[in-house]
């Protein structure tokens, strides 16, 4: 038997999943319209009739500006990223100071996106802590009854 969500449903129920995972198709919906968007025009050229000429004579304009920008886009997905754990209760306040200066401080050419992966070490650094027997384990009975 499931324990009960907040709302005293059980965490399969319809209400429950859509409350929880409404996000996903919302995120997915704004990027598609975001490329449909802002990006279909970049393709003209092929149109303008450089689908058969070789690539030394097309312009040195084309399309760097996507290639360019994209690991700005990439910071900012990982900022999103960062928000969104701090808000669901993932990571606490140092965590989310840490991963938004790393973010922001390392090059977004060299490492785009290092906060995340700084929260997934904190992660995975905390959880290998708590994996830890907490008291001393018994040498006596390890060894067997004998005294040492």
């Amino acid at each position: 038997m499931h324990p009960l969500s907040r709302a005293g449903r059980s965490p399969r129920h319809p209400a429950t999943i859509v409350r929880r995972w409404w996000p996903v198709p919302t995120i997915v919906l704004a990027t598609v319209t975001a490329q449909c968007v802002l990006l279909t025009s970049r393709y003209d050229l092929v149109a303008a009739g450089y689908s058969h000429t070789p690539t030394d004579a097309v312009p040195d304009i084309a399309d760097h500006s996507l290639a360019n920008s994209s690991v700005w886009y990439a910071e900012l997905a990982a900022l999103l990223v960062v928000v969104a754990w701090r808000r669901r209760g993932h990571i606490g306040n140092r965590s989310t100071i840490g991963a938004i200066v790393v973010t922001l401080i390392i090059p977004p050419w060299i490492i785009p996106g290092a906060g995340p992966i700084l929260v997934l070490l904190v992660r995975l650094a905390t959880r290998a802590r708590t994996r830890r027997p907490a008291v001393e384990p018994n040498w006596v009975t390890i060894m067997g009854d004998r005294p040492v």
